[in-house]
């Protein structure tokens, strides 16, 4: 049914750390998860060394739902996010960074949503509130550069107390959740950081889809790392 994607980039302690709290939150909110529930992880790092050590502690977890694959071929988040979606097997996936922590709940939610959703509202794009290490939630960006970004977060009380997906401009990329087979895909070229947000808005909306952020569907991201190189 789902595939949780990991994408990954010189990050073992983020990839460690956030697959341990999804097979904990999978185990308490997501009966079956071993059947319906796969995690991929898709590792950009360069050193080989590095990898090595990620993909076999990984590995020590024993769970044949988990999967560890190497892209090295390009570097930058937005074609290692493609490679997620391209390389998952479930109806859906949820690609999230490999350094972001779901709020207790939001799994037991996504899979009751998951089994509700209708053919049309399948095909749009989803996200959640990024709450903040303050516990600030921010719902949605507006359409702002700054930066180098195109983006600010900003917060929308309507949003957060609403009973349903609301549409809206756009959000980080951190988590999106999206149908596998109808994914649109960030454009090949892009490099490095920052250039995937806003365009793959604009791009689902210019196929006649929608933008929309999920109220309950809180993620929590670690923005250092100081690993990375």
């Amino acid at each position: 049914k789902l595939t949780i994607g990991m994408p990954s980039y010189y990050d073992y302690s983020g990839v460690i750390f956030t697959l341990k709290c999804l097979l904990d939150k999978l185990e308490k909110e997501w009966p079956n998860y071993s059947n319906e529930v796969e995690i991929l992880i898709v590792d950009n790092t360069s050193g080989k060394q590095y990898r090595e050590t990620t993909e076999r502690e990984v590995k020590s977890f024993g769970k044949p739902n988990v999967r560890y694959l190497v892209y090295t071929a390009e570097r930058g988040p937005a074609e290692v996010k493609n490679r997620v979606v391209q390389n998952a097997i479930g109806e859906f996936t949820l690609c999230l960074d490999c350094h972001v922590i779901l709020k207790d709940g939001v799994l037991a939610k996504l899979r009751e949503f998951l089994n509700g959703i209708s053919e049309q509202e399948s095909l749009d794009f989803y996200t959640g509130p990024l709450q903040s290490n303050s516990g600030a939630l921010h719902t949605h960006f507006e359409p702002v550069w700054r930066n180098q970004m195109w983006g600010v977060w900003s917060s929308d009380n309507s949003i957060l107390s609403s009973k349903t997906p609301v549409k809206v401009w756009g959000q980080g990329c951190g988590l999106f959740l999206v149908r596998t087979v109808d994914w649109l895909g960030f454009n090949k070229h892009f490099k490095h950081f920052g250039a995937e947000e806003g365009y793959i808005h604009e791009k689902y909306r210019s196929f006649g889809r929608q933008v929309k952020c999920i109220p309950w569907l809180v993620w929590w991201h670690r923005f250092y790392n100081p690993d990375a190189k």
